[in-house]
């Protein structure tokens, strides 16, 4: 492929896409961003932070969910999307391995619920916070990723959260109504995935999820599992570990300012999605500009981060008044060390998510985030009881930096390092998958 007819697509349908998934991404972020001066008012600190515990096990229950289909399933339905047959069962068989990790998921909303104080007090927010995951994992988008189709991606989130704006907005009136945010969230989700799953039943048609397929399933997504759920446990832990040694309002304070990074960080995932798919095609078939879009996205990526930290540290005060009001001031400064997560995060993003799984780096995507996900948790465990949430902030500023560094050193060993020669001229992952391939032939299109 020549670097000309690369640069003409990147131009039209990926530009299109990003246009597409960064909608999307103003739906799953800007929308929540939108009811903070509302939550953080009505609710108080002291919900508050309950309500970000909660939240917190939420997130982690749905991305348990997702199994890493996010990625691995966006992988498939690319590399298979000329054959609806094969597109069908990755479908079905997806969403029936997703319900049957709903009971493991239930098994740990009861642990959750014996460990953490805040849920004890209130435990509609554990029953919440896993009528949100169930509901949430249902949602195809992952699949219209796949198909490089983002603007069915766009309208379904964009539909989800509007429904969740306004539910928020009419129905949340005191601080006791701090469960009732997840169960509106959960019944949007529902709305609209169901909405969109009839719509896929008419095009593709439906393949009944049997046990052998719901099991390909699950191995597709095992391959980078350990990444998926470490990484997730990375992003929800903090306020689960602080409000075990500090009281619901001091979780509330920086549970503020953590929603205010992640938001800001959200301003670069749509990239994360975007690229994933052109990545891995172009890996399978022309590892010379593969490695040369990676190195370039590398560059990009890092940019906007370091400007985005820096951004966004000089304005925070002024943003902690703005969202969140009396109650938050200490918020400022935890959001001023947060902030350089969007440079750490960026970075490791792109050497992990973007170009490690393209090439069938899992192994070494998988070994880095443990760490990362390790080395953070201990810093929280020794931060927190010493320096509360200041510690923590500053704990999950050096974990993703420790992060990107590992992925980038794993890299630079195996001469995969994008832009480098040689990482130029060994991204081919595998063979090109034959067009007859299907999920149910896992040793096949995962090399045994």
């Amino acid at each position: 492929m020549r670097f000309s007819y690369l640069a003409n697509l990147s131009r039209s349908s990926l530009l299109r896409g990003l246009l597409y998934l960064y909608a999307a991404q103003a739906a799953i972020y800007l929308f929540p961003l939108l009811t903070l001066p509302y939550l953080a008012r009505v609710l108080e600190p002291h919900a508050f932070g309950a309500l970000a515990v909660g939240q917190a096990l939420g997130m982690y229950l749905q991305l348990l969910l997702e199994f890493g289909y996010a990625i691995t399933g966006t992988r498939e339905v690319a590399r298979h999307r000329a054959t609806p047959q094969s597109l069908s069962e990755i479908l079905w068989g997806v969403l029936g391995a997703k319900l049957f990790l709903a009971v493991p998921a239930g098994l740990v909303v009861i642990l959750a619920l014996q460990a953490i104080p805040i849920l004890q007090e209130t435990p509609l927010l554990a029953l919440g916070a896993y009528f949100y995951a169930v509901l949430s994992a249902l949602s195809p988008s992952w699949f219209y990723r796949g198909l490089e189709r983002m603007r069915e991606a766009a309208v379904l989130e964009v539909a989800a959260r509007g429904v969740a704006l306004l539910g928020i907005v009419l129905l949340v009136r005191s601080p006791e109504d701090a469960p009732l945010v997840l169960f509106i969230h959960g019944g949007a989700a529902a709305f609209a995935s169901l909405w969109s799953l009839a719509r896929l039943y008419r095009e593709f048609g439906f393949v009944k999820p049997s046990p052998r397929k719901v099991w390909a399933s699950l191995r597709m997504g095992f391959s980078i599992f350990p990444f998926h759920a470490v990484n997730t446990l990375g992003l929800v832990i903090n306020p689960i570990v602080l409000s075990l040694f500090a009281p619901p309002a001091a979780v509330g304070v920086f549970a503020a300012a953590e929603r205010l990074a992640r938001s800001f960080w959200a301003m670069l995932d749509p990239l994360n999605r975007a690229f994933l798919p052109r990545l891995a095609h172009l890996a399978a078939r022309d590892p010379r500009q593969a490695g040369i879009f990676a190195a370039r996205v590398l560059v990009s990526q890092g940019v906007a981060g370091a400007l985005a930290a820096v951004s966004v540290a000089v304005v925070a005060p002024w943003l902690v008044h703005l969202f969140f009001g009396a109650g938050y001031e200490e918020a400022a400064g935890l959001l001023r060390v947060m902030a350089f997560i969007l440079l750490g995060g960026a970075l490791a993003n792109v050497l992990g998510v973007q170009w490690a799984f393209s090439i069938g780096q899992d192994k070494l995507v998988n070994q880095v985030t443990f760490f990362a996900m390790l080395f953070q948790l201990c810093l929280a465990l020794f931060l927190a009881p010493r320096f509360g949430p200041l510690g923590m902030a500053w704990g999950m500023v050096i974990a993703s930096l420790v992060e990107a560094g590992g992925l980038a050193l794993g890299l630079w060993r195996q001469g995969r390092f994008p832009g480098t020669r040689a990482g130029n001229s060994r991204a081919h992952p595998m063979p090109p998958v034959a067009p007859s391939a299907t999920p149910v032939d896992e040793e096949r299109v995962e090399g045994g």
